[in-house]
C-alpha cells in the first residue's frame, strides 16, 4: 500500500488509515478496544513501531506495523497528547509540559515545563514549535527546550503540522478559534481558513486539507474551506504520515486479475518485462501479435506483429537488454525458431533453431538472466535450458528429475534469489524452483501459460510477477511470490542497447527519507533537464541541466531544495525533459 495517514478515532478506539493523496479512508490498522481510552496521536518511531498517546489512560502504547499490541512505552503521566521523535528520543506533550524519554519507561527530563502543551513539532534545525491550549498560542523553543518567542496567538491550538505547499510553513487548527492557520516560524500568517472545532490537519497530495474534529475526518477545499467529502464520522484526532508495510503475502497469492478482451479466449502465451519503458509484453497466439501492458494502470495495446507464416505459433518471449526474442513453434510443433526483434518490433532476420532440444518440438516460456536466455522444453524432458542467443549454443540445463512431470509451462529468472518460476499445465501449479531444479514452493494456477517478474522492486519489498492464463476468458494474474528482495543483492543488468525513446524509471527508494536515485534514458544526445516539483507545480530543485549523451543515466536527490533546506514530508513530482519529450513520475518524502 505504501504511505498512509494514521488518525486515531476515540469514539471507537481505533487507528484508521487514510490516503495521503486525497484522504480516502482505507480501513483500520489498530483496534485498541480494551486498551485505549482516548487515543490522540499515532506516530511511527525509528524502530518502525507505531506509538499511540492516550489522554485518559495516561500512557503511550506501542504497536507493530500490522497493528498488533507490543508493549506499554510509558504510563502514569497525566493527560498525554502530542508525540514526536528526535534523535531516537520520544517527546510527549501533556497538561504539565513536555516529557523526554530515551526508551520504554526511561524518563530523561522535563524538556519543557510550561503548562498546557498540546503538540510539539520539531523543525529541521532541531528547534520546536509547541502549541499551548492554556496560553492560547504557538511558541518557538530552542534545541534544549528553552522558550524563544511566541509565534502567534490563537485560542486553543492543537496539532502543529508542516505544510509542503508553503516552504518553511506550518499548519495549525484552533479548536476554539474555529480556524486553520498557515504560518511560518517568524510569525507571518499567510492564510486562515474557517473550520469549526479543528484538531488535526494534513496537506494532501491534491493540495486540499484533511482535517479532523468531533464530527470526524473531512477533506476541505484549501481555497474556500468548503467540505469536499466527509471520510469518516466520530471523534477524530491528530494526523500523521506512516509507511505501511502489509503482512507478507503467500506464494502464488493472486492480487489482481486483468481480463484481456482483444485477442480472444485461449490465446495468451509468453510474457516478459522490459525495463526500457517499464512495461510488460505478452504474446497472443490468436493474432500473431505482441501486446504492451502498463503495470501502473493495467492498460494494454498492440506493440508489434511477429513474423509468422501459416501453421506457425508464437509462444515464449523475452527481453535480453537489447532486443526481444519470440519463440515460434512451426510445422505442427515439429521445430521451433527463436526470432530476434528490435524494441520497435522489427524482425532483424536473426534466429536460433531450437528444434529438438530436450526431445521436444515445442519450446515455451523464456527469460534472460543477464548473460544468457533460459527456455523451457514443453514435453520431452520438460527441463529448462540455458541458451546463447543469437550464438546458437546450448550452454546448460536444470538437471533435476523434478522436470519429469508432463507439459511444463513458463519460465522466469529471479535474479535476487537465483531461483526460477515455472508451472505445470497438467498439474495446474505455479512452481518456485532452485538452480538444481528442486521445487521450493508451489501454488494452484489453473491454465497458466507463462510467468515473469516485475523488475523494479526496491530492497525489502515483496516480489511479484504476472502469469498469463490460457483460458476463457483470457486473463493475466498479478501474483505475489512470498519472498522479498534481499538487501545488497544486485538484480539483472539494465538494458545495454541505446534506448529508442525517452524513459523515466521509478526512483529508488520510494518513499525516501534521506536520498533517492532517479534513472532515465535518452534516445539521443542533447540538452536535458531533470527537476523535482511540489504538487502545485512549483520547482523545488533542479537535479541536472545541460548536454548529455544518449544512453542510460541516473541522478540523486537528497531531499533538499535549491537553498539546501530539507523539504517537508509529502508527495513530489520528478520530471525529465529532452528532445521535445518529457516524462513525469511521483515520489514520496517521509520524515
Amino acid at each position: 500500500m505504501g504511505p498512509v495517514l494514521l488518525i486515531p478515532e476515540s469514539t471507537s478506539d481505533v487507528i484508521g488509515m487514510y490516503s495521503p493523496v486525497d484522504g480516502t479512508y482505507l480501513g483500520d490498522l489498530i483496534n485498541g478496544s480494551g486498551t485505549f481510552s482516548t487515543p490522540i496521536n499515532a506516530v511511527q518511531g525509528p524502530d518502525g513501531n507505531i506509538y499511540v498517546s492516550d489522554q485518559v489512560a495516561d500512557a503511550v502504547f506501542a504497536y507493530d506495523t500490522t497493528g498488533a499490541y507490543q508493549f506499554t512505552y510509558c504510563s502514569g503521566y497525566d493527560n498525554l497528547r502530542g508525540l514526536a521523535f528526535r534523535d531516537g528520543h520520544l517527546f510527549v506533550t501533556s497538561a504539565t509540559g513536555v516529557f523526554q524519554f530515551s526508551g520504554p519507561d526511561a524518563f530523561v527530563r522535563n524538556f519543557i515545563t510550561s503548562t498546557g502543551c498540546f503538540d510539539i513539532q520539531f523543525l529541521p534545525d532541531g528547534k520546536s514549535l509547541v502549541s499551548y491550549n492554556s496560553g492560547n498560542n504557538v511558541c518557538l523553543h530552542d534545541t534544549n527546550g528553552a522558550f524563544i518567542s511566541q509565534v502567534y496567538a490563537t485560542t486553543f491550538p492543537e496539532q502543529v503540522q508542516s505544510d509542503p505547499v508553503l516552504p518553511g510553513g506550518y499548519l495549525c487548527p484552533s479548536f476554539s478559534a474555529n480556524v486553520i492557520t498557515d504560518f511560518d516560524t517568524d510569525g507571518t500568517v499567510s492564510s486562515t481558513l474557517p473550520f469549526t472545532g479543528g484538531r488535526g490537519v494534513y496537506r494532501l497530495g491534491n493540495r486540499n486539507l484533511l482535517v479532523t474534529s468531533g464530527n470526524g475526518v473531512q477533506e476541505l477545499d484549501s481555497l474556500t474551506g468548503a467540505v469536499v467529502q466527509t471520510e469518516r464520522t466520530g471523534q477524530a484526532r491528530f494526523i500523521e504520515l506512516f509507511h505501511y508495510v502489509p503482512p507478507p503475502h503467500a506464494f502464488g497469492e493472486i492480487d489482481t486479475t486483468i481480463t484481456i478482451t482483444g485477442p480472444g479466449d485461449y490465446t495468451l502465451a509468453g510474457i516478459t518485462f522490459c525495463p526500457v519503458d517499464s512495461n510488460f509484453y505478452f504474446v497472443s497466439m490468436n493474432d500473431d501479435s505482441v501486446y504492451r501492458l502498463d503495470p501502473d494502470d493495467w492498460s494494454y495495446a498492440p506493440a508489434f506483429a511477429v513474423d509468422n507464416g501459416a501453421g506457425e505459433i508464437p509462444w515464449g518471449i523475452s527481453w535480453d537488454g537489447a532486443n526481444f526474442w519470440v519463440g515460434q513453434v512451426e510445422g505442427g510443433m515439429t521445430y521451433v525458431h527463436n526470432k530476434q526483434y528490435t524494441f520497435a518490433g522489427a524482425y532483424t532476420g536473426t534466429y536460433y533453431n531450437a528444434t529438438g532440444i530436450g526431445g521436444s518440438g515445442w519450446m515455451g516460456g523464456m527469460d534472460f538472466d543477464g548473460t544468457r536466455t533460459w527456455q523451457l522444453a514443453v514435453g520431452g524432458s520438460n527441463k529448462l535450458y540455458r541458451l546463447d542467443l543469437p550464438g546458437g549454443v546450448l550452454v546448460d540445463s536444470i538437471p533435476s528429475v523434478f522436470w519429469g512431470s508432463t507439459s511444463q509451462r513458463g519460465c522466469s529468472w529471479i535474479p535476487w534469489t537465483s531461483q526460477f518460476l515455472s508451472g505445470g499445465w497438467t498439474s495446474q501449479l505455479l512452481y518456485l524452483v532452485d538452480t538444481l531444479g528442486n521445487m521450493v514452493n508451489s501454488a494452484p494456477m489453473t491454465n497458466m501459460a507463462d510467468v515473469d517478474i516485475y523488475d523494479f522492486i526496491n530492497e525489502g519489498q515483496e516480489l511479484w510477477g504476472l502469469v498469463t492464463i490460457n483460458g476463457s476468458p483470457s486473463t493475466i494474474n498479478k501474483v505475489w511470490l512470498g519472498i522479498s528482495r534481499p538487501t545488497g543483492v544486485e538484480g539483472r543488468p539494465v538494458a545495454t542497447a541505446e534506448p529508442e525513446m525517452l524513459s523515466l524509471m521509478p526512483n529508488y527508494p520510494n518513499p525516501m527519507r534521506g536520498q533517492t536515485t532517479i534513472r532515465f534514458s535518452l534516445p539521443k544526445a542533447g540538452p536535458v533537464r531533470i527537476a523535482v516539483y511540489n504538487v502545485m507545480g512549483q520547482k523545488v530543485r533542479t537535479l541536472a541541466e545541460g548536454a548529455m549523451n544518449a544512453g542510460y543515466h541516473s541522478v540523486n536527490w537528497n531531499g533538499r531544495n535549491e537553498s539546501g533546506q530539507a523539504v517537508s514530508a509529502g508527495v513530489y513530482l520528478y520530471s525529465v525533459s529532452a528532445g521535445g519529450q518529457s516524462a513525469t513520475r511521483k515520489l514520496v518524502v517521509v520524515r
